[in-house]
C-alpha cells in the first residue's frame, strides 16, 4: 500500500496496485487523468469519494465519464447536526455485503449531517442508498475497469462514520471487492454438481491451472476452450466451501461451492431410490396404515406363536380336570 498526495502522484506508477483510493475525488493534471483511464482500460480499479472541498464542477467535467455520477449540488457546509441522513438501503445479493450479517438485513445507523444531490444513469448500478432515496455508493463499469463512487463525505466533521465499527471493514470489503482480479461471481454452485468458470481475459494461460479445495487438496486442470473463452471445467467439488485456482502459484479464481439443495430436500423418495442409496437388492415395502411393531417383529422373527400355546394349555388343563375329577367319581364308588 502507498500513500502519496496529487502532487506526488506523477512519480507513482499505477500498474504496481490493483486499486487506487482518491478520496475526495482530488484535482488532477490531464496527464494523471489519461493515466488513470489507461489504467482502467487495462481492468483495474478505482474507489473514488465525496468531500466537503470536492470541487463539483470539475468533478462534473472530469470524474462523471468514469463514473457515471453528476453531482447537482454541493454538500451544505452550514448544517446543524440536529436532523441527519442515515444508510437506508443496500443490495443484498452483491458480493460486497455477503459477509455481513446485518440485525433485520438493516444497516447500522450511521450518521450523515448533510449530503450533497446528485443523480447517475441506468448505466451504473446503485449498491447503497441514503434515506430520502439518494444514492451512496455507486458501482461503474468503464471499459474494461471497476469504478466505485461513494457519495457521502467521511470527514469526521460531516459523519461519524470514520468512528464507527462499520467504517474498517467495509473499506477493507471495498479494497478487496475492487483488487480481485478474479472471475464473475456465482452464487449458485453446489457440491457434487460438475461446474465451469470462465477465466478473466486479462490472463494469458498456456499451461495447467492448480485448483486448491477446501481440504486444500491440488489437482492440476487444464483449461479448455468454451465458445472463445477460456473455461475451467470442475469436477473435484464434492464439498462445500471455498475454491481457489492458481496459475504459477499465483491466484486467478476463487469460488466457493455451497451445500447441495437436495441434502434439505424433505421430499420423500421412492422405494427404488431408498434401495440404490443402501445397496440393497431385496426389500419388503409395508403399506402405511399397517401395525409396524408388529409386522417388524413378524418379519425379524416369524408368527408369535404364544397365543396358541396359551391355548393349547388351557386345554390341556381342562382335560386334565375332567380326567382327575373322572378318577375320583369311580374311587368313590
Amino acid at each position: 500500500m502507498k500513500i502519496a498526495t496529487p502532487s506526488e502522484l506523477s512519480s507513482v506508477s499505477f500498474w504496481d496496485y490493483d486499486v487506487i483510493f482518491l478520496t475526495g475525488a482530488p484535482k488532477l493534471s490531464d496527464g494523471i487523468q489519461q493515466r488513470l483511464k489507461s489504467y482502467l482500460s487495462q481492468g483495474r480499479s478505482l474507489f473514488v469519494t465525496y468531500d466537503g472541498q470536492t470541487d463539483i464542477g470539475f468533478f462534473n467535467t472530469n470524474y462523471t465519464e468514469i463514473t457515471d455520477v453528476t453531482f447537482d449540488e454541493p454538500a451544505r457546509l452550514d448544517f446543524s447536526k440536529a436532523g441527519y441522513y442515515t444508510f437506508s438501503n443496500y443490495e443484498m445479493s452483491h458480493p460486497l455485503f455477503s459477509f455481513y450479517t446485518f440485525e433485520d438485513n438493516k444497516l447500522p445507523e450511521i450518521r450523515f449531517f448533510t449530503l450533497p444531490k446528485m443523480h447517475h444513469s441506468q448505466v451504473s448500478k446503485q449498491l447503497m442508498s441514503f434515506t430520502g432515496n439518494r444514492p451512496a455508493l455507486v458501482e461503474h463499469r468503464y471499459k474494461s475497469g471497476r469504478v466505485l463512487t461513494f457519495t457521502g463525505p467521511i470527514a469526521p466533521q460531516y459523519t461519524d462514520l470514520s468512528a464507527h465499527a462499520f467504517f474498517v471493514p467495509f473499506l477493507s470489503r471495498i479494497a478487496e471487492y475492487l483488487a480481485a482480479d478474479l472471475s464473475s461471481y456465482e452464487l449458485s454452485f453446489y457440491s457434487g454438481i460438475p461446474m465451469h468458470r470462465e477465466l478473466s481475459d486479462k490472463i494469458s494461460i498456456n499451461e495447467s491451472v492448480t485448483l486448491v479445495t477446501p481440504e486444500l487438496v491440488e489437482y492440476d486442470l487444464v483449461p479448455e476452450d468454451n465458445n472463445g473463452s477460456l473455461s475451467i471445467f470442475v469436477h473435484q467439488n464434492d464439498l462445500p466451501g471455498k475454491y481457489s485456482l492458481r496459475y504459477r502459484s499465483k491466484e486467478i479464481d476463487r469460488f466457493s461451492v455451497n451445500i447441495s439443495p437436495f441434502e434439505s430436500n424433505l421430499q420423500s423418495s421412492d422405494a427404488d431410490q431408498m434401495v440404490k442409496s443402501f445397496g440393497v437388492t431385496k426389500y419388503t415395502a409395508l403399506p402405511l396404515d399397517s401395525d409396524l411393531p408388529l409386522m417388524l417383529a413378524e418379519l425379524r422373527f416369524g408368527n408369535e406363536l404364544w397365543q396358541l400355546f396359551i391355548w393349547l394349555a388351557l386345554f390341556l388343563l381342562a382335560v386334565e380336570m375332567l380326567l382327575a375329577r373322572s378318577a375320583k367319581d369311580k374311587s368313590d364308588a
